[in-house]
């Protein structure tokens, strides 16, 4: 499989800790000149996207596990 861009490599991360697509989307670096709606439906495609969703899923059981010890 192919590696994640540099910007989906921001989003993942900084969607498993904070939780706000719209918000992550544009710290990772994605176009902040569209409307907040574009932004919104641009960052929910990426929760799904077939590279990203595992990632954030991996990071975010080991955010859990972090938090139990």
């Amino acid at each position: 499989m192919t590696p994640l861009t540099k910007r989906q490599e921001g989003f993942a991360p900084a969607y498993a800790e904070l939780g706000n697509a719209r918000q992550t989307y544009a710290m990772a670096g994605y176009s902040q000149d569209n409307s907040l709606t574009t932004q919104s439906k641009e960052a929910h495609k990426l929760l799904h996207h077939p590279k990203v969703a595992p990632t954030i899923r991996e990071l975010q059981a080991i955010a859990r596990r972090c938090q139990a010890q």
